[in-house]
C-alpha cells in the first residue's frame, strides 16, 4: 500500500503540473481546470468519549478555557439532542454552572455516534464600544468510543485514494454549483462498512456516485472501534467532500 500511496502522490503531482504549468505562457484552450476540491474524515461533530462524557460535571468540561470567562454571564445551560442533523425537543435546561441530575442522566444515556449540543446564551461587554452584546455559545458534540475506528493504511492514504480516483470528475466543472456534502457510513464491530449514505448532493451526480463507489471499494481494511472495556463496537464516521459551506 505504501507503494500505492507514493504512486498516488506522483499522479497528483503530474496532473497538477499538466493542468496548471504552461511554461510561463497564458492559459491554453485545451488546459484542464480542476476546482479546489476538499475531503475530510471525521465523526459528525466534535468528538467526546463516553467515559469523558460520564465524568463531565460543569460547563467547563465542554468549553475551551478562553471561552469560559465570557460564559460567566450566561443565562442558562441547556443540553439539546441532535437527530438527523436537526435539533430535537429532547432538551434539558438548568440555571447552574454545574450540570443538573437530569442533564447528567440525559448525557450518560447517549450511545456511540449520538449527537448533542451544549447551549449557553450569555452577555458580554464589547471592549471597544462598551456596549453589552448577546451571544449564544453552542458547541456540537458526537459521542465516540475510547478507541475510534481507523482505516488501516492511514487517513491520508484514504484521502489520497479518493482524490486520485475522483479527479477526472472534478475537471472543468462550475465551482459555483459545487456544494459540501457528507457521506455517512458505519464501521461495524467486524471491521466492515454498512449504512453508507449521502446526506445531500454535492451538486454533481457523477461526483456523488463516484464517492459512494470509491468508499465501498476502497482497497484497504478498517480496524473497528473499541469501548473502554476493549470490546469492538460500531462507529459512524463521515467523509465531507466538495466546496463551499461546512
Amino acid at each position: 500500500m505504501k507503494k500505492q500511496i507514493l504512486n498516488f502522490s506522483a499522479v497528483i503531482l503530474g496532473l497538477f503540473l499538466m493542468a496548471f504549468v504552461n511554461n510561463g505562457n497564458s492559459t491554453t484552450k485545451n488546459e484542464v481546470r480542476y476546482v479546489n476540491f476538499t475531503y475530510s474524515l471525521t465523526p459528525r461533530f466534535e468528538p467526546i468519549t463516553k467515559s469523558k462524557l460520564q465524568q463531565a460535571a460543569t460547563v467547563a468540561d465542554f468549553f475551551e478555557d478562553k471561552h469560559l470567562q465570557p460564559l460567566m454571564n450566561y443565562e442558562y445551560l441547556e443540553v439539546v439532542i441532535v437527530e438527523n442533523d436537526k435539533q430535537t425537543d429532547k432538551r434539558v435546561q438548568s440555571n447552574f454552572y454545574k450540570l443538573s441530575k437530569e442533564q447528567h442522566f440525559m448525557l450518560e444515556n447517549l450511545d456511540y455516534s449520538n449527537h448533542f449540543i451544549i447551549r449557553a446564551p450569555y452577555h458580554t461587554t464589547n471592549q471597544e464600544t462598551g456596549e453589552v452584546e448577546y451571544f449564544v455559545a453552542e458547541p456540537h458534540f458526537t459521542v465516540v468510543p475510547e478507541k475510534q475506528a481507523v482505516y488501516n493504511e492511514g487517513e491520508n492514504a484514504l484521502i489520497d485514494y479518493l482524490k486520485i480516483e475522483n479527479l477526472k470528475n472534478t475537471a472543468d466543472i462550475d465551482e459555483s454549483k459545487l456544494q459540501f456534502a457528507k457521506l455517512y457510513f458505519t464501521v461495524t464491530k467486524n471491521g466492515l462498512l454498512s449504512n453508507i449514505y449521502l446526506d445531500r448532493t454535492s451538486g454533481y451526480k457523477k461526483i456523488d456516485a463516484a464517492i459512494l463507489n470509491l468508499l465501498t471499494n476502497a482497497p484497504g481494511k478498517w480496524t473497528p472501534a473499541q469501548n473502554a472495556q476493549g470490546q469492538n463496537v460500531d462507529q459512524e464516521l463521515v467523509i465531507t467532500f466538495g466546496a463551499g459551506g461546512c
